[in-house]
């Protein structure tokens, strides 16, 4: 590694530095910028099938997925899943989502919950706003 950093001249080690400093400042940046969601989208296979609001709590949603049924819970204006079919249970690991681009996808069983913005039809990205 020493001799690696040592091949590189003071430019190359700038510019590093810049890339690193420029990936920090956009990750914070869209980080900051997102702002809390008030509906869910739930889709199964890519069709819509339902849409919540995250203001009221649900205990529990069951979601017919491809390969069996997918159990998701609204509360405190976050979602997450409790119950999933798929073998290695990743889409349970995703946690609490409530920012509005942010998503829960269980890939065996195709269903995708995606956190949207305050109404239909306004869902920014980063670019837009």
């Amino acid at each position: 590694m020493k001799k690696i950093f040592a091949l590189l001249t003071w430019a190359d080690k700038l510019l590093i530095l810049g890339l690193i400093m420029a990936t920090g400042f956009s990750y914070t940046w869209v980080r900051v910028m997102q702002t809390e969601g008030n509906y869910v989208i739930i889709r199964v296979s890519n069709k819509e099938i339902a849409r919540y609001p995250l203001a009221r709590d649900y205990e529990s949603i069951k979601i017919a997925g491809v390969s069996g049924t997918a159990r998701l819970e609204i509360k405190d204006g976050r979602i997450r899943m409790i119950e999933a079919p798929c073998p290695n249970k990743i889409c349970l690991g995703m946690g609490w989502i409530n920012k509005s681009g942010e998503l829960i996808a269980c890939v065996p069983n195709q269903v995708v919950v995606s956190v949207a913005g305050a109404t239909a039809g306004e869902e920014l990205d980063g670019i837009s706003r």
